[in-house]
């Protein structure tokens, strides 16, 4: 028990530190049935309590599993009423949506979870909606990019703040802290079958390279690639405003265009005029 208490004491601290939740606010927990988003459901049903905000829990079923999905759905649903917290849920076909798109499975799943996430904030139904990510899935997120290729914002991995609407509060914890406390509480949770296909690439990330890495080269890659990415997110923010700043005098926007000199253009640094393009794009 005594482990239990320093891992919630530990994170709600920083919790309180990081005032990501206020009184009065009604938060939703995103929760898939894993061990990551239970676990974050139970501590935030301890800090609601203590820090006074209403909980609601947010399911999306993704129906690419069948009656696997299925029995996540009824398994979080049977949480929410045993903790007598609100249930909500959302759902689509997000096989058919990507054979449509011809896109990429992982990626159409999270733009369409996301899209419901922040719909219920968009609606007032919620004012924030807090999912289970761990400084694992920030470590997998950070090789995928490197792997792919990316700038420094992608470098940057899973921010802990998306757009004012999501809130990643388990990013300081470690999947096998999380694993540890569900064991120790006797907490029940699902297991996402999918988690073991190794012909996606997080999951070979996850089952393959980052095991290799840590027991070849760095028994500390995870916390390694967690201050990365915060030192990376840092620098984004610090080049993107001063973009910004030194780009202003000489942007020039009229209606729903807007210019910039090229000689001024070409006369920055090509890190400073790929940022200001980019910014004018957006």
């Amino acid at each position: 028990m005594h482990l239990q208490h320093d891992l919630y004491a530990r994170w709600a601290l920083e919790m309180r530190s990081r005032a990501y939740f206020h009184p009065g606010q009604r938060v939703g927990v995103a929760v898939s049935g894993g061990p990551d988003s239970v676990l974050l459901l139970h501590f935030m049903e301890m800090l609601a309590r203590e820090l006074k905000f209403t909980l609601a829990v947010v399911h999306f079923n993704h129906q690419l599993r069948g009656p696997e999905s299925d029995g996540d759905e009824a398994f979080v649903r049977g949480l929410a009423t045993s903790l007598q917290i609100d249930y909500l849920r959302g759902q689509a076909d997000v096989g058919r949506v990507a054979r449509e798109r011809r896109g990429n499975l992982e990626g159409v799943a999270r733009e369409l979870r996301y899209r419901y996430f922040f719909s219920l904030v968009d609606q007032g139904r919620l004012d924030v909606v807090a999912t289970g990510h761990s400084a694992n899935d920030q470590a997998e997120t950070v090789l995928m990019r490197l792997l792919r290729g990316t700038g420094t914002r992608g470098l940057g991995g899973i921010y802990p703040q998306l757009a004012d609407k999501v809130v990643r509060p388990f990013l300081g914890l470690t999947r096998a802290e999380v694993v540890q406390e569900i064991a120790a509480r006797g907490i029940p949770y699902r297991v996402d079958s999918s988690n073991l296909n190794v012909r996606l690439l997080r999951n070979r990330v996850r089952m393959e390279l980052l095991p290799l890495l840590a027991r070849e080269y760095n028994p500390q890659i995870i916390p390694l690639l967690n201050q990365f990415a915060d030192r990376a997110r840092d620098d984004e923010d610090f080049l993107e405003r001063s973009a910004r700043e030194q780009a202003h005098p000489w942007r020039d926007r009229q209606g729903l265009e807007e210019r910039i000199p090229i000689r001024t253009l070409t006369e920055c640094s090509p890190a400073l005029a790929r940022r200001v393009l980019r910014q004018m794009l957006e």
